[in-house]
């Protein structure tokens, strides 16, 4: 595979694919489409569509949203499925990327413990599963006396490789403070002479930064094989 000529040239290109990448996902939010997308070691021609192949199935108008498929997390040193349980050591996971996309996490806090409300919103404005007005939402929330908070999150799809969940479809929760390695994972992996979707991608626990209550564990990536 032939490399641009400066790493400029590579920076350039990865933006560039990223922001085409980002209008394909504001299509394909509807409708599932973000799913198709090369396996390690073929090309996007050789891959099936499975929107697609299940429509053909008379499976049409599915709703794909947060809830349908595993969400993992870091939470106590550990890579967990979002309701707590441990993914095999707890240590790292491989997996190739699919689909990289921005969301929002509303929360609705009334105290350490009681479960907070939560709500997604992919643009900040309207909640993916219902559809209703953020404001509307939060105003609610504020009226019974909960306290608003809203985080921004990278979700990463993509189809495991080995271990507990092999093939499965999941999706990672990666935090404000894990997207500049991952961007930065992107870029070193084209910088390479590899499409960052047709590699297998090991997902694992970095080592603690900070002390006290601003203390977080954030994930590392590194490239395993093509």
């Amino acid at each position: 595979m032939a490399l641009p000529e400066t790493s400029q040239d590579v920076i350039d290109n990865v933006e560039e694919a990223e922001q085409a990448e980002a209008r394909e996902q504001a299509l394909a939010s509807t409708n599932g489409a973000a799913l198709a997308t090369p396996e390690a070691g073929t090309s996007a021609a050789e891959t099936l569509d499975p929107m697609k192949a299940l429509a053909a199935m008379g499976f049409e108008d599915l709703q794909i949203d947060f809830t349908s498929f595993p969400t993992l997390v870091i939470n106590k040193g550990k890579i967990r499925k979002s309701g707590g349980d441990v993914i095999d050591d707890g240590e790292s996971i491989e997996f190739v990327i699919m689909d990289k996309r921005k969301t929002f996490l509303f929360r609705g806090i009334k105290d350490r413990e009681t479960d907070p409300e939560l709500a997604y919103s992919d643009d900040k404005l309207h909640i993916n599963m219902t559809g209703e007005l953020v404001t509307e939402v939060t105003d609610k929330w504020k009226a019974e006396g909960l306290e608003v908070e809203v985080k921004d999150y990278f979700i990463v799809m993509g189809k495991m490789v080995g271990g507990s969940l092999d093939e499965e479809i999941i999706q990672i929760q990666i935090p404000k403070t894990s997207i500049g390695r991952f961007d930065g994972y992107l870029v070193s992996t084209t910088i390479a002479g590899f499409n960052p979707k047709q590699v297998v991608t090991r997902v694992s626990v970095g080592e603690e930064i900070g002390s006290g209550m601003k203390a977080f564990t954030p994930f590392q990536f590194n490239r395993v094989r093509s």
